[in-house]
Formats: C-alpha cells, structure tokens, sequence
C-alpha cells in the first residue's frame, strides 16, 4: 500500500474539476458514516486512516507487552498512559517501532490534513457559487453536491438572503464595479416578462434589450443572457 496516495489523489481530483466532482455515493462503516466522491477517494482514504490507527496500536501494545521496563509499570491495554513521554523513555530497545511510529502517525496526520483541505475547498466553491449565480443552481452543477452540501448551500442562502432583507440591500449586484449603468443584453433561453423601473419588458429568446445592470445581473449569471459587448 502506498501511503498518503489516496489523500493526494483526491486533492489532485480537485484540481483537474472544472467545477467540483461529483461527491454522491454514500458508504457507512461501524464507526465512519460520511459521503464519498465518485470513485470512492474519500472512503478509501478513511480506510487507511482506520489502518493506520490499528497500526499504531498495535504497535504500541506490543512494546507495553515485550519491553521489561514496561510490563511493571504499564497495564496492557492502556494506550494513552503512554502519550505524553518519550520513544526514548518508553521503548529504548526498539528504534526500529519508534520509526514506525512516527511515520504511521505523520501519515495519520497528512490524511486527516488532505480531508479537511478537500472539504474546506467544496465549501468556498459552494458559497461562491452562491454569489456568483444566485437562489437558482444550474443542474449540472447541483447534481455533483452531496445531501449535506445541498443543505449546507440552501441554508447558506438563506442566512444571506435574509440579512440582505433586513437591510433592503441586495449585496450579491455589482460584485465588481460596472463601467456603465445601462448594457445591451441578448436572451438565450425565454425568461417571460421582467418588471423594470421603465416597466415590464419581455425576454423573448433571441431577442436583444437595452437594459439597467442591476436588473439583468442575475439573469447573466445564470446563463440565460449574455452581454453584448461592441
């Protein structure tokens, strides 16, 4: 098995994704229940989490059982009485487990690391998601959130929406300063009718508006029309 190769293959899935992969098939273990990515990296880097753990306590029991110095002072099965001395102090005749241990523990480490990094980083693409798109998430997109990142992506929509209405400030317009006020825009898909301050105006496909920023922004974003630039 080569250590840590999961844990960065996962993270390397992250960076090939246009967007986000897919992360929709559910595993449930005895101890672990937690969503996993399409080609289950997620739960196999879980998996050797739980074998490193076995590991290194395996190892650890076996020098609490064959060390001299350690049948007297040390019951068998206690682990953590032995967490806070040394290799030094605890196992001077094997060098050979102290190596072991240290490295079984730093992989331990690194792919609890590469979780965290490989969560974290889905949570900042599902809130920009949210400012850049808006309430209406594109299926194609959607479908590659699990259940926990959909509700996650629903309740944080609805935390900003309702500050945003306590202030009658809708801060999600112009996330970058605008050159002008008014854009030509075309329609792509049928939007029906749009209320604007000059009043309703009908977004037939293919037809072409002379429209305020600020009332089109969100429907640009969502891919229904685009801008025409001259």
């Amino acid at each position: 098995m080569t250590l840590n190769a999961n844990s960065r293959e996962l993270l390397r899935e992250l960076k090939r994704s246009e967007w986000l992969p897919p992360y929709n098939v559910i595993f449930i273990n005895a101890k672990v229940i937690i969503e996993i990515a399409q080609e289950d990296l997620v739960r196999q880097v879980v998996e050797e989490f739980l074998l490193l753990e076995k590991e290194i306590t395996r190892k650890m029991t076996y020098c609490v059982l064959f060390c001299p110095k350690n049948i007297i002072k040390l019951p068998i099965d206690c682990f953590f009485c032995i967490a806070n001395r040394t290799f030094e102090d605890v196992f001077p005749e094997h060098t050979a487990v102290q190596c072991g241990l240290v490295v079984n523990h730093q992989c331990l480490l690194r792919n609890k690391r590469c979780l965290i990094a490989y969560i974290h980083y889905r949570m900042k693409k599902i809130k920009a998601l949210r400012w850049e798109i808006g309430t209406i998430i594109p299926a194609q997109l959607a479908e590659n959130l699990s259940q926990n990142e959909t509700q996650f992506l629903n309740k944080y929509d609805q935390l900003l929406t309702d500050y945003m209405a306590n202030f009658e400030l809708d801060l999600s317009s112009d996330l970058k300063p605008p050159k002008e006020l008014y854009i030509e825009v075309r329609v792509l898909r049928d939007c029906g009718e749009l209320m604007t301050e000059s009043g309703l105006v009908n977004l037939e496909v293919h037809s072409q508006h002379f429209l305020r920023r600020v009332d089109v922004e969100q429907l640009i974003r969502q891919g229904l029309l685009e801008q025409i630039k001259r």
